[in-house]
């Protein structure tokens, strides 16, 4: 699913996401989610942070990460919901935003590689476990 060019921020698989993060996101220990906007060799473009309740705004959330990804020009892009307290198994709602913002990225010719959930120093990727 990603593509393996090197470069220090090319983000070819969910550990590097979780790598290129480090541990900053941890140590903000606050809910958070991270838009990362890549170009068509995965390398980061942008990267975006939200309060978690714009997940709860699902004709806001599409229509603001489609935006940003015509604005920057992505090719794709990653989801990150940073949830410290949490654990990182996925909830049904997760799986609704996550096809959600899949189909509304399509919808403009850009992918969504990875949907990750960072929760108590676990990470789940949705891309891993097929879930996309």
């Amino acid at each position: 699913m990603f593509v393996q060019p090197g470069g220090i921020n090319c983000l070819n698989s969910s550990s590097a996401v979780s790598t290129y993060l480090g541990k900053n996101i941890h140590e903000k220990n606050r809910d958070a989610v991270l838009i990362i906007f890549l170009d068509s060799k995965n390398m980061v473009i942008k990267m975006v942070e939200l309060e978690p309740e714009f997940l709860a705004t699902p004709a806001l959330c599409t229509s603001m990460v489609t935006q940003e990804a015509t604005d920057v020009r992505a090719t794709s892009a990653i989801i990150v919901q940073c949830l410290p307290t949490r654990s990182s198994t996925p909830y049904n709602n997760d799986r609704e935003i996550s096809k959600n913002l899949k189909s509304a990225l399509a919808s403009i010719n850009v992918g969504l590689l990875d949907y990750l959930i960072l929760g108590r120093n676990k990470c789940f990727s949705f891309a891993d476990n097929n879930l996309l």
